[in-house]
């Protein structure tokens, strides 16, 4: 139980380097990573769509993200900062591969109103699709443990019965029957 409040203070806390790993690999890290980039980039293409660039949506964002988002968008503010585009600036973000590697593809489109939208929505499919592969093992998991509850139980009530005539027969002999 401790390890599950652990993991969940550290889920919107922990910002280094070192979580790049788990973000991309490793669930809950992956999953969480994967829903903070698709809440992201659906309010970012939604404000970019109103006309406010990507740079004040990043400093919007800024003032109310908790600790670990606030790391990507200082990464993609100092990426902006430097002149290197709104592009490579989310490449820098809470991305994950999959999504950069759409990024790349869409960087083509002219208007980048129109890579957010399209990014926003590969993204929440790719979501849906990670939810769905989670919810698949879980059902596989819990059908292998009530199976094998189901055979260990059987196991002990076999055991149990013949410990009862074991104990029935010793009896019969002490008695001389």
């Amino acid at each position: 139980i401790a390890a599950g409040f652990g993991i969940a203070w550290t889920l919107p806390n922990w910002a280094s380097e070192h979580r790049r790993v788990l973000d991309q690999y490793i669930p809950p890290y992956s999953i969480y990573q994967r829903l903070q980039a698709t809440l992201f980039l659906s309010t970012a293409a939604s404000m970019m769509r109103a006309g406010i660039t990507l740079n004040k949506v990043l400093k919007d964002a800024n003032q109310f993200s908790s600790k670990w988002m606030r790391h990507h968008i200082t990464k993609m503010l100092n990426e902006l900062g430097a002149g290197h585009g709104e592009v490579n600036a989310l490449s820098k973000g809470p991305l994950p591969n999959d999504t950069a590697d759409t990024l790349r593809v869409y960087r083509l489109i002219p208007k980048f109103q129109d890579v957010m939208t399209r990014l926003s929505e590969a993204n929440f499919i790719a979501y849906e699709k990670s939810i769905d592969r989670i919810a698949s093992i879980s059902a596989y998991f819990s059908m292998f443990l009530t199976t094998a509850f189901g055979v260990a139980t059987t196991i002990a009530m076999f055991n149990f019965s013949d410990a009862i005539q074991a104990a029935s027969t010793a009896v019969q002999h002490t008695a001389g029957g």
